[in-house]
């Protein structure tokens, strides 16, 4: 949800997410470069790498709304302000939604798929586990991290950070659906209101 958030906040538009149908699929990407030193993220990417993911459907994906390429690239519009898209993903269907972008002047990057469930989780049936889909979720990872280790801000004491880990948010629920996918609900406490979060 972190891709969607962020495009939200750019567009204030609630809005602007569009149904696709790329709920439990693996799809390429569609680089939108054609030198990869022209982006942070991808500048460090082996050739060969960034070659099979535009070939091979390595990128796991869990959703029904997607904010479409053309809606992105229209004229006026909020995105492009703010963001340089990098790749495009087609859905079932065809259809070209964003599935990565990078702010222009900050130092943050969004994707659309999951790379972490291609490391982690075995029990989608469809899951590429295969060594470019793992290779290519571990370089987003290694480069997700190395950004998040240039902030210097740091919290007062260790019993401080652990505190605020999500996990700490109180699981209410936690299991398996009947497709064997895991499943988490947090309860976040803001003043007097409760929010829920489901994760799949």
């Amino acid at each position: 949800m972190g891709h969607q958030y962020l495009m939200f906040l750019v567009s204030k538009n609630p809005y602007f997410l569009k149904h696709t149908v790329s709920q439990h699929t693996q799809d390429p990407v569609i680089f939108n470069f054609s030198d990869k030193n022209s982006t942070k993220l991808f500048s460090e990417f082996p050739d060969d790498l960034l070659n099979k993911a535009e070939n091979l459907p390595i990128t796991a994906n869990f959703h029904n709304w997607s904010l479409l390429t053309k809606d992105f690239l229209a004229d006026g519009s909020p995105y492009k302000k703010f963001y340089k898209l990098l790749s495009t993903s087609l859905d079932a269907e065809g259809v070209s939604y964003v599935s990565n972008t990078e702010a222009l002047n900050y130092p943050f990057f969004t994707a659309q798929f999951h790379p972490e469930v291609t490391e982690f989780t075995f029990s989608y049936n469809f899951t590429d586990h295969s060594e470019p889909a793992v290779e290519f979720a571990n370089q987003l990872s290694l480069k997700f991290v190395g950004e998040a280790k240039k902030n210097s801000q740091r919290f007062a004491s260790y019993d401080e950070l652990v505190g605020r880990l999500v996990q700490k948010a109180g699981v209410d629920q936690l299991g398996v659906d009947s497709d064997g996918s895991f499943y988490d609900n947090y309860f976040f406490h803001v003043g007097n209101r409760t929010h829920s979060v489901y994760v799949s």
